[in-house]
């Protein structure tokens, strides 16, 4: 697959700490060809190969009449917080789309290969297979790391468990 190149709009966004992708980028790869996991708040797209990264979108559907004024609100002011969160042990995200509310939004953001942590101890459970401690001690200084990150600055995770890192 040939690697893109940034435009001049995506460059600007990302000085700002948001990348800008348009329509065409998001109908191209929010599809069945590149589909990976259903959650319970809509579908996770992926990888997409992008100017040397690799990308996943993460797609939210909303029930009718749940997107308020006040959640738009919301998700407006933290979109730009949550993208300017660089941390080698969190999930950076690249760009919010809310051009589809109140029906969808998209998450544009970094590819976590290898799989979630929640399957990944779901599959040790079921084999009988116990983590090595040097193991255990390594994740969880490393989730330690990422919440300390934000805790200093002013941000608290709410619903930090293995199934999110899908």
């Amino acid at each position: 697959m040939p690697t893109q190149r940034a435009s001049f709009h995506d460059v600007v966004s990302t000085l700002q700490g948001m990348w800008y992708f348009d329509r065409d980028f998001l109908n191209k790869y929010a599809t069945m060809n590149y589909f990976l996991s259903r959650g319970a708040s809509g579908n996770v797209y992926g990888p997409i190969q992008w100017i040397g990264m690799q990308l996943a979108i993460k797609q939210t559907t909303f029930a009718a009449g749940k997107v308020t004024k006040e959640l738009k609100k919301d998700i407006e002011a933290k979109k730009n917080i949550l993208a300017s969160i660089e941390h080698e042990h969190l999930m950076r995200i690249l760009s919010f789309d809310l051009s589809q509310l109140p029906k969808a939004m998209f998450i544009v953001m970094e590819f976590a290969a290898g799989g979630s942590l929640h399957d990944a101890l779901r599959s040790l459970g079921r084999s009988g297979q116990k983590l090595p401690i040097d193991v255990v001690t390594d994740w969880a200084k490393q989730i330690a790391e990422g919440m300390l990150y934000l805790h200093e600055k002013n941000i608290v995770h709410r619903d930090l468990k293995s199934s999110n890192s899908e």
